[in-house]
């Protein structure tokens, strides 16, 4: 340094003004939007099943399906059992949630949902009736759903009553597949 330049001013990096050569060196650095036409051919055609373009990495991205999935409680808990013994009415208070998460480039189809639904159950020849809380029907732990029964029919003995739960445990275990099977058939 000559003794007529000027002492140059320490800035930390990120607040810095870069000078005209060091600016035309680095070219035009502001973030720009990717749409599917700038993006390059193997992203264009992805799916649900795979991270957004922004995603290239394949780190963690996670999509919230809860909405379209408190509608598909309530659509797949209006109706008969594929077995045809236990009918069930609208699910009330569905409370939980949907995601597809990406991790490592690998979907994964995650929800939790807790909800109440009445139930109709054929059994033996006479209908036994009951308001059923379903807590925890969480996506890889469905042969553990903790189901709380409020008996509408009444003097049922405990074998009966045993037995009408176990039915009804069965039938909400296959529903939750069939909620399942559908959500990963999901196109946001």
């Amino acid at each position: 340094m000559s003794g007529n330049d000027p002492k140059p001013v320490k800035l930390p990096y990120f607040h810095r003004t870069l000078s005209p050569q060091d600016a035309a060196l680095i070219g035009d650095t502001t973030p720009k939007p990717i749409s599917p036409a700038t993006a390059s051919p193997s992203e264009a055609g992805r799916t649900v099943h795979e991270a957004s373009a922004w995603n290239a990495a394949q780190t963690w991205e996670e999509r919230d399906c809860s909405a379209w999935g408190k509608g598909k409680i309530r659509e797949i808990f209006d109706g008969t059992a594929t077995d045809g013994s236990v009918t069930f009415s609208e699910p009330s208070k569905v409370e939980g949630h949907a995601n597809i998460t990406h991790v490592r480039g690998r979907a994964r189809f995650m929800y939790e949902w807790d909800f109440s639904v009445l139930a109709s159950v054929d059994h033996n020849g006479s209908t036994v009736s009951l308001s059923v809380d379903i807590g925890e029907a969480i996506n890889d732990q469905l042969d553990d759903i903790v189901l709380t029964p409020s008996w509408k029919t009444t003097g049922l003995t405990r074998d009966v009553q045993k037995a009408v739960v176990a039915k009804v445990q069965t039938a909400i275990v296959q529903k939750m597949r069939d909620f399942e099977a559908q959500f990963r058939e999901y196109r946001p």
